[in-house]
């Protein structure tokens, strides 16, 4: 008997078909997670890990210089003008200088450019120089970031997903 490839239940008659998997409803087929998914978060933390470790010892990502102990940090960003107010994120794998130089490019332009609008401008504003602050004067980390974790986990889970998703082509092509 088919069993529902998302919530298991069995499946005596029909279901629904999504390429190789099939469901027990629609509404099962909308909520399962997928492939891709699956594949990134079925990566052993053993080899997340060792991913993590090869992109700490890498090249920076701004200044491309080796041998230097890297990881991924997040810079945030505000600039605001009457009543409009942005502001975002960006995620670098960085060493311990590039990671205050930028810290500090970011943290000066939200100073200047943040307060501009209310009500959001000040309070966004606050927030960005604290982050922005804090990289700026702690330590490099010896241990990945959480961040440079997950990043090495859909690094390497979206490789395999990519090669398991070639094989499967190669295998279903008419020779």
């Amino acid at each position: 008997m088919a069993s529902c490839a998302n919530c298991g239940t069995t499946i005596l008659f029909g279901g629904v078909y999504d390429g190789m998997d099939r469901y027990c409803s629609d509404r099962c087929r909308v909520a399962a997670p997928s492939d891709l998914l699956r594949t990134i978060r079925s990566v052993p933390d053993e080899v997340v890990y060792n991913r993590a470790e090869e992109l700490m010892r890498g090249p920076c990502d701004s200044c491309n210089t080796e041998g230097r102990v890297c990881n991924l940090y997040r810079f945030h960003w505000v600039w605001s003008f009457a009543v409009i107010t942005r502001f975002g994120s960006k995620g670098m794998i960085v060493c311990s200088s590039c990671r205050r130089k930028q810290a500090s490019i970011d943290f000066l332009g939200s100073f200047l450019l943040g307060w501009w609008a209310l009500p959001f401008g000040p309070i966004v504003t606050i927030d960005r120089l604290i982050r922005n602050g804090a990289k700026i004067v702690l330590p490099q980390r010896r241990t990945p970031t959480y961040d440079l974790l997950q990043h090495a986990r859909s690094d390497v889970g979206y490789r395999s997903y990519r090669d398991w998703q070639s094989k499967r082509t190669n295998e279903n092509s008419p020779h």
